[in-house]
């Protein structure tokens, strides 16, 4: 699945987070109401499953984007911090349809929210297939508000269209990138 997070953050804050300890998803209480309305095979994924989520050698939010951008699985993964605007973009073009995985992801992308300086609407995050098209029924957003996050019953039309707008320049710029050039 495709990500993307847009989020208004400040370059210490931005900092701290990426030195901060990995978030438990089960800090999150949403994942069970989320993934009841998700198909998947396999046995119903369960709140101690959730608990059981582990980052393996990754102990701070940088390891764990450090292991994102060496990870030949996940396809495309970039970030872009303007330092002007204190907006901060993360993109994914693919990766796995596990909802385990989902979870872990999510989790550690919504937690930026705990470190913005602001109360308001500081930024969002959505999760939709990207190659395959938009489907509001099976794609994910979670809205991020200060210190707290949020997901939405549905994916906004404009959320969709930001994501589609940045994914589809960072695809053009990676498959001709030396990432996928022939040696």
């Amino acid at each position: 699945m495709s990500l993307f997070l847009k989020v208004k953050i400040s370059p210490e804050a931005r900092s701290r987070f990426l030195s901060s300890d990995i978030p438990s998803p089960g800090i999150y209480k949403d994942w069970l109401n989320w993934l009841e309305g998700k198909e998947y095979s396999g046995s119903r994924i369960t709140e101690k499953d959730i608990q059981d989520i582990g980052y393996g050698i990754c102990k701070t939010v940088g390891d764990y984007f450090q292991v994102w951008s060496e990870d030949v699985h996940l396809e495309g993964c970039k970030e872009v911090y303007d330092p002007g605007s204190n907006v901060w973009k993360i993109y994914r073009l693919g990766g796995g349809h596990n909802y385990i995985d989902l979870v872990r992801d999510l989790s550690v992308l919504r937690s930026v929210c705990r470190y913005v300086d602001e109360e308001s609407t500081c930024g969002y995050l959505v999760e939709y297939n990207y190659f395959f098209g938009a489907d509001s029924k099976k794609d994910t957003a979670i809205e991020l508000l200060g210190n707290e996050s949020s997901i939405l019953d549905e994916v906004s039309p404009e959320f969709y269209r930001e994501a589609n707008e940045h994914l589809e320049v960072w695809e053009k710029a990676f498959f001709e990138s030396e990432f996928c050039s022939e040696s």
